[in-house]
């Protein structure tokens, strides 16, 4: 077998949160504050978007302020540019925002360095979002532990 690459980062996905209000709720910065304490993941950017009730668009990157309170310090900001916020803000009704979030799957960082190695190649990844499983798990019965 060939000789494991050296990856800086592992995958880093982005994810579109919408929510109600301008900003998300402090909850959501103390969840990846500690999602990123245990190493799963590791914040690179986040960027906000909120749709006024005017209809005007206000884009910002997560302040240093606000992430630093929630023991936060994202790696590569910029990742996330304006024009990314004001795609992902097209038809947003008023009073709404939401929030692009670039994170590095740090958990997965050995796997992608051993699969290259390997001369493998993801060719797709499927993410099935949290509220269609347990919706599915609800309605069909438990999950086999």
């Amino acid at each position: 077998m060939a000789e494991q690459e050296n990856f800086d980062y592992g995958p880093v996905e982005i994810f579109t949160v919408e929510f109600p209000g301008e900003a998300p709720s402090p909850g959501v910065l103390e969840s990846l504050a500690r999602l990123e304490s245990t190493g799963t993941v590791r914040l690179l950017d986040m960027v906000l978007a909120g749709r006024a009730a005017d209809g005007s668009l206000r884009i910002s990157e997560l302040t240093k302020d606000d992430a630093a309170a929630a023991g936060l310090a994202p790696a590569l900001p910029g990742l996330i540019g304006e024009e990314d916020a004001t795609e992902a803000a097209q038809g947003m009704p008023e009073g709404t925002g939401v929030a692009l979030v670039a994170l590095e799957l740090s958990w997965a960082t050995e796997l992608a360095g051993n699969v290259a190695a390997a001369n493998g190649t993801v060719t797709d990844s499927i993410r099935i979002p949290a509220p269609i499983v347990n919706g599915f798990i609800n309605e069909f019965g438990q999950a086999d532990a």
